[in-house]
């Protein structure tokens, strides 16, 4: 039987941006986020930068994350044959019935 689980994802990586237009150095280092943020990501999985920790079930709407809500999909594990296509939303797993029509 599928749970839903609330986990924290810790990322802490240091990069090197180039201050191309002599702007704020917060806001050169925010724009370079935000401009190559899937590559930084990766870069600090592949050298062992990332923390994923397991904290605890969900079982009702007020453990979720902020930011989330019962009409939310839940990201899914790596699915080895099949769809990975989430179509359960949280509150069938909160309250056990099929959510139609949204």
């Amino acid at each position: 039987m599928s749970e839903l689980i609330r986990v924290k994802v810790t990322m802490v990586a240091e990069i090197v941006v180039e201050n191309y237009y002599g702007e704020d150095a917060q806001k050169a280092a925010e724009e370079a986020f935000r401009g190559n943020r899937n590559d930084i990501v990766a870069q600090a999985a592949e050298a062992g930068d990332i923390k994923v920790e397991a904290l605890m079930p969900v079982t009702h709407s007020d453990e979720l994350p902020k930011g989330w809500t019962r009409k939310c999909l839940p990201w899914l594990p790596n699915v080895q044959f099949g769809d990975k296509k989430q179509e359960k939303r949280i509150e069938e797993f909160l309250t056990g019935h099929v959510v139609k029509g949204e």
